[in-house]
Parts: C-alpha cells; sequence; structure tokens
C-alpha cells in the first residue's frame, strides 16, 4: 500500500507524456482564436448593417416628408393663384379660361402630377386636366362626375382655410375600374374660401407616386428592401409588385400573412424576422404619420444577413477547412500516441471486466511507477476490499434469514397454541350462555365471549399483517353479494351497538341486492368489520352507519363503502397521517381516546391489495369518517349468494 502514496516522478508521469500531444493542438487553438474573432467581427458587420438600414429608412422617411412638402407649397400656390381666387369670387362671370391655363401649367411642369380637378361645394367636378405619358388634355364637359359621395371630397371640405388634406394611398380609379397601367396616387386637395368666408369647393392634385418608389428603388440597391405597409396590412410598395395593394386588387397579398408579422403591433425600431424562405432579414420600422395624424403608414427596410455576412462566412469556410486538415493531424497523432500507451491501460481494464465477471486477474501492472501503476495498485487494493466487505454482507444476510424463518416460525406456533385454547374458552362460553345463566351471570358470559373474540381477531390481525408486508397474502375472489354480507356485518355488531344505546343504520342502494359482483369476501369482511367495531368502540352517544354504494363505468365499476359516527373525532396531525400512510405497524397514532393497533394498517394494506383508496375525514366534537372505495367487477352468475360462501370463517376483529 505504501507504494500508492509514492510520488511519481515528472518524466515518468504520464500526464507529461500528454503534454507533447497537447502542444501539437496548438494550431488548432489558433485556428480556434480565429474563429471567435470572425463572431466577433460579424457582431461588428452586424451592427454596421443595422446603421446601414437605419440611415435607409431616414432616407427614404425624408423623401416622403419632402414629397408632402412640395404638394403641400403647390397646391397652396394654386389655391392662392389670382386667377383661381378670382373665379371663385365673380359669381356672376365664371370664367373657366385662366383657370384652365393655370391647370395645364401646372401638369406641365410637375411630371409626377397626373391629374388636376377643381370641384364646387356640390362635389361637381368644373375643370379637370388629365396626363398621360405623351399628352395632357382637359376632360370635356360631358365627361366631368359628380365627387360629391367620395371620402376624398368630404374630407377635403371639412378642413379649414390655409389647411392641406392628404388622402390614402391607393391605386387610382375611374368609374370603379383600376386604370390601366396601375398608379400608386396619393390626394392633395385645399378647400376654396372666396372673400365672404364661404367655402366654394376644393381645387384636388392626384400626385402618381411612381417617382417616390423609383426614389425607394434607387436606395434599396445596396441590399436593402424597402416595403411600405398601411393599416390594413396590405403592400403600398414592395420589391414583388405584383403584391402592392392587394386588398384593392382582390388577390389578397398582405404583409402579416407573407412574414408572420403584424407591423400595427410591432416595435418600432430594430429587429428580424424571417422570410418564407427560411432566409433570416435584420428590419428597422418606423411609422410615417400625415394629415393631422389621421393617415399613417409603416416604413420597413430589411437586409438579408447572409448578404451582409458573405465576406465574413467566406473567410470563416477557409477557417474551417483549414480547422478540419489540423484536426485529422491532430487525430492521427492522438491514435498513434493512445496506442503507444493503451496496452497496459488495457491490463487494468480487462482485469475491471473479469472480477465484474467473476474472474479474479493477477496480471495487473502494479510496478509501473506512473499513473497507469497508481491505478493497478488502487484497483487491487479496492478489489481486495470489496471482497472481504462482500464476505461480511454474505454471512450477515444469512444471519437475517434465520431470524427471519425463526420469526415466522415463532408466529406460527404462537397462533397454534393460542387457537386452541382460545376456541375451547368460545365453546365452554358458549356452552354457559345455552345453560339458561342467572341473570347476573349473563353480562359476565357475554364480556368473556366478547374478549374471547377479540383475542382471537389480534391472532389473525397479526398473522394477516405479516402476510401483507411480506407479499404472501392473495385474494380469492368469487361471486358475491355485498348487500348480503353487510346485513351480516350490521346483524352481527347491532347488539353491541344497542348496549352502548347507539343508533346503527344500514344503507344499500338497491342495485347491490340484485347483482353480484367478483369478491374476495373475506378481505372486505375483515375491512368493513374493523372500521365498525372501531366506531362502536369510539362512539359514546347518538350514530353509526354503514353504507354502500356502486358507481358504475364502462368496464368496471367502483364499490364505495363508508362507515360515519358521531364520536369525538380525530386530531388534525393524526388525520394527515392516516391518510399519507406514514404510519406502519409500529407506529403509536394517538386516538380519540388512546392509539391505533394493527387493525389500521391492516385495512389500509387490504384496501391497497384489492386496488382501491383509503381516506379518513373527521371534526372534532362532530365525528368521523372512513371510506373506501375499491374497483369491482359484475359476477357473471348473479344466482350465487353468500350463503354458499363460509364468511363464518373470518376472525372476529381486535379492534383499533
Amino acid at each position: 500500500m505504501a507504494m500508492i502514496g509514492k510520488q511519481i516522478r515528472f518524466w515518468n508521469s504520464i500526464v507529461s507524456r500528454f503534454a507533447l500531444f497537447f502542444t501539437s493542438l496548438m494550431v488548432f487553438v489558433i485556428l480556434l482564436a480565429g474563429y471567435l474573432v470572425f463572431r466577433k467581427s460579424s457582431t461588428a458587420i452586424i451592427e454596421s448593417g443595422k446603421e446601414r438600414i437605419r440611415h435607409s429608412a431616414q432616407l427614404a422617411e425624408k423623401s416622403f416628408a419632402g414629397l408632402l412638402t412640395e404638394v403641400s407649397n403647390d397646391i397652396g400656390l394654386i389655391s392662392a393663384n389670382q386667377a383661381l381666387r378670382s373665379f371663385i369670387n365673380d359669381k356672376e362671370n365664371m370664367n373657366t379660361d385662366q383657370v384652365e391655363l393655370l391647370f395645364k401649367n401646372v401638369l406641365t411642369n410637375k411630371p409626377n402630377y397626373f391629374q388636376i380637378r377643381l370641384i364646387d361645394s356640390t362635389g361637381q367636378e368644373i375643370v379637370r386636366y388629365d396626363k398621360t405619358s405623351d399628352s395632357i388634355f382637359q376632360i370635356s364637359k360631358s365627361d366631368l362626375q359628380q365627387k360629391g359621395q367620395r371620402d376624398y371630397f368630404q374630407e377635403a371640405m371639412s378642413i379649414n382655410q390655409g389647411e392641406y388634406y392628404f388622402s390614402r394611398i391607393n391605386l387610382n380609379e375611374e368609374y370603379g375600374v383600376i386604370s390601366d397601367p396601375p398608379i400608386a396616387t396619393l390626394r392633395a386637395a385645399s378647400p376654396l374660401i372666396d372673400d365672404q368666408q364661404i367655402n366654394r369647393g376644393i381645387v384636388i392634385i392626384n400626385v402618381d407616386l411612381n417617382q417616390f418608389y423609383s426614389e425607394l428603388t434607387r436606395i434599396s440597391s445596396s441590399g436593402i428592401h424597402f416595403y411600405l405597409v398601411d393599416v390594413d396590412g396590405q403592400y403600398l410598395y414592395t420589391p414583388d409588385h405584383q403584391k402592392e395593394f392587394g386588398l384593392q386588387r382582390g388577390n389578397g397579398a398582405i404583409f402579416k400573412k407573407d412574414f408572420s408579422i403584424d407591423v400595427t403591433n410591432q416595435p418600432l425600431g430594430d429587429g428580424s424576422y424571417d422570410d418564407p424562405d427560411g432566409k433570416h432579414f435584420l428590419h428597422f420600422l418606423s411609422s410615417i404619420e400625415f394629415f393631422r395624424n389621421q393617415r399613417k403608414i409603416y416604413l420597413m427596410a430589411a437586409l438579408d444577413e447572409s448578404i451582409l455576412l458573405q465576406s465574413a462566412r467566406s473567410v470563416r469556410r477557409e477557417s474551417l477547412e483549414s480547422l478540419a486538415f489540423v484536426c485529422l493531424i491532430s487525430l492521427l497523432m492522438s491514435y498513434f500516441f493512445t496506442k503507444l500507451f493503451s496496452k497496459r491501460i488495457n491490463q487494468v481494464t480487462k482485469a475491471m471486466i473479469n472480477y465484474e465477471d467473476g474472474t479474479k486477474s493477477n496480471g495487473l501492472p502494479i510496478n509501473r511507477n506512473d499513473e497507469i501503476g497508481m491505478l493497478a495498485r488502487s484497483f487491487s487494493a479496492m478489489r481486495d476490499k470489496i471482497d472481504e466487505t462482500m464476505m461480511h454482507l454474505n454471512t450477515s444476510l444469512k444471519k437475517e434469514k434465520q431470524s427471519k424463518d425463526q420469526r415466522d416460525q415463532l408466529l406460527q406456533n404462537m397462533s397454534h397454541e393460542l387457537r386452541t385454547p382460545l376456541h375451547t374458552i368460545q365453546g365452554l362460553s358458549e356452552l354457559l350462555r345455552k345453560n339458561k345463566p342467572t341473570p347476573s351471570q349473563v353480562p359476565i358470559i357475554s364480556s368473556l365471549n366478547r374478549s374471547v373474540q377479540n383475542l382471537t381477531g389480534l391472532v389473525y390481525d397479526v398473522l394477516d399483517h405479516q402476510k401483507l408486508i411480506d407479499g404472501k397474502l392473495s385474494l380469492n375472489l368469487q361471486s358475491c353479494n355485498i348487500q348480503q354480507l353487510m346485513k351480516e356485518i350490521h346483524q352481527n355488531y347491532q347488539y353491541d351497538a344497542l348496549k352502548k344505546r347507539l343508533e346503527f343504520q344500514l344503507k344499500c342502494e338497491e342495485i347491490l341486492s340484485d347483482q353480484n359482483y367478483m369478491m374476495d369476501p373475506l378481505r372486505l369482511s375483515q375491512i368493513i368489520t374493523n372500521l365498525v367495531v372501531n366506531a362502536i368502540k369510539y362512539t359514546e352517544k347518538g350514530s353509526i352507519t354503514l353504507q354502500a354504494a356502486v358507481i358504475s363505468g364502462p368496464e368496471q365499476s367502483i364499490l364505495e363503502v363508508q362507515v360515519t359516527d358521531s364520536g369525538a373525532g380525530i386530531n388534525k396531525a393524526n388525520l394527515t397521517q392516516i391518510n399519507e400512510g406514514i404510519f406502519d405497524e409500529g407506529t403509536v397514532i394517538s386516538g380519540r381516546y388512546g392509539s391505533y393497533g394493527l387493525g389500521l394498517s391492516i385495512v389500509k394494506k387490504l384496501v391497497n391489495l384489492l386496488a382501491g383508496r383509503f381516506e379518513a375525514t373527521s371534526s372534532p366534537g362532530i365525528g368521523s369518517c372512513f371510506k373506501f372505495e375499491i374497483p369491482v367487477v359484475k359476477a357473471k352468475d348473479d344466482n350465487s349468494s353468500l350463503l354458499d360462501i363460509e364468511t363464518d370463517t373470518s376472525p372476529p376483529p381486535s379492534g383499533w
């Protein structure tokens, strides 16, 4: 044993030899450091990408804000134009020539305006100019339309002088049909107030947003994609232009359906999402509000993370290839190094395997001065210690078995020796009772008979309890009429209850009299009898009720039996121990008037043996209720009864 604790020299240490191997792995550490640098650089690239997205979103917001400012200035100049002012103030001579010239010049000088109209206070178009890709033309009076019911007219008429109206963004429609080609349109309007402060109508411009959309496309050329979404979730702008205005076109294309993101409930600012193809995108979400904050659209700028990290991932791929090469070299070195030292280690491993199989191996390398030698010596010492301990354990197990056999024999002998004189005493007491004893002798003979019954029950309780603990008690299932069994128990103990002036009631469901069930009547009788005896013993006045019911099920039924008394009750601590089953036959539990014996333990174990559940409830000063539920199956032969079963062989209980 002294050699086990001997100091191992440095050069003999197997750890020192493995140091040579780990030196070769330094290259791996270097490559790992390169990978960590990649992770760090990726984080920096992602942060830079987020900044680019935010900057692009700001440019897009500024572009839209510039468009609104430009349109506001233009419509303000138009509504203040002298020709238009003269037209709305001259009620007698309303000449539209100057207004028509003004409108034509506006469309000529503003490439993103494609329609301008003058609408009177009734909603009737007075002057209207349209612009196509190659011409500007005036709409004839016969084709002018009534717009009084349009929401943009009604909303524009409600604003004050000096304010400008902006509509929701949608596709331009003529007579309810989307124009061809489709034009993303923003309508801007200003009220026309004459010198008497009367609203004479509105001037309204239809703005073609394609120029703004082209600006978004230009900004997004660096890999950033823009999405404009309205409060209904439809696209106003998207790289896939066929999905724009899905609700108006009726194709059902909405942003939430494609990306499972509801922008109206999404936090503004930085975020990320996965597209339907599984690509991961970084995004910046902002909201744009205009026209008294009644109009809101959402702008999302998104960037494909794979494109952002493309160069960094290329470097990582090359690093991983180098790492794979280094790992291959390291594995080869590890193989040859392990091969060199595995021979002696295998000796120790083989010795351990042989010892597990019961074979003792003597070929351990205990003379080595390295860790292998220390391991071999330690295992050898441990093996000898285990052998010695196992020998002591086997001796102890033999002694324990002998003690158990002696205990079982003692219980059998005691049972046999006690039952013979008890049966004799019981027979003599019955003989005395039949020989017409004097009135003064009747109580003495009855007391003697009950004492013999209690003592006989105690003997059987001890034997049954031990069988339950050892798992040797088996069930004898047979067709049984449960109501008849309970009637016999009730009759047997009716006299004991009457002597204490207690009312003893029996309540059984009608089905129990008509239907037999497969049951072990002996064990069921033991359970119920113990509960009844306990109730009579600990109840001084009032009543005791024994009742049974069957809860029918599709495959099996549940028999529910409960014994209720009006005794003093059980204190809370003892009731908890009874229900939780944290007692055994050696535990003394303070009962209502003393303590519980083996009866309660036997009841619980028999209920468990019958696959049932036992429960006790009590209210101090009011009474207690002991209930158990066990599964039962209907017997095929309902004509059999308890008269064919020798239930009188069951011993009377000793009580608790």
